[in-house]
């Protein structure tokens, strides 16, 4: 939130797209944002995002002989996403209250199940590029 403050306009990169987005579902909840103003695409392109994070991840394994475990854990986020995707979607039909605010929580969760996974990655890809170079020489 300090590099990209809700209180300044502009883009915003990175992980904490999925802090804004939970805020944008909270403002739908709380009526800041009007039920017809919706935008239906925005948990698509999350889940789209997983997808591609998680061909990155697998292609990277691949180059440097890893294991797939992390690949593993990240596709759990895939289906995670797509829920979530399709919770947004019945809630723009039956407008089930409860919903946003488990959208949220959930939205939250995945991110930080993210977080964890690809700190662990770059150690791996880092420990892997290491003993690469300490090995060609």
């Amino acid at each position: 939130m300090e590099k990209y403050s809700p209180n300044e306009r502009g883009d915003v990169y990175g992980i904490i797209v999925h802090d804004y987005i939970a805020m944008y579902v909270d403002k739908i909840h709380n009526g800041d944002i009007a039920f017809e103003n919706m935008d239906s695409r925005i948990f698509r392109l999350i889940w789209e995002h997983k997808k591609a994070m998680y061909e990155r991840i697998e292609k990277v394994e691949l180059a440097l002989n890893l294991d797939s475990q992390l690949s593993n854990e990240y596709k759990e986020l895939i289906d995670e996403s797509d829920k979530l995707r399709m919770i947004y979607a019945t809630y723009r039909i039956k407008r089930k209250e409860n919903s946003l605010p488990l959208i949220s929580e959930k939205l939250i969760s995945i991110k930080n199940k993210e977080k964890q996974i690809l700190e662990q990655f770059i150690l791996k890809v880092e420990g892997a590029l290491i003993k690469n170079v300490m090995g060609n020489n």
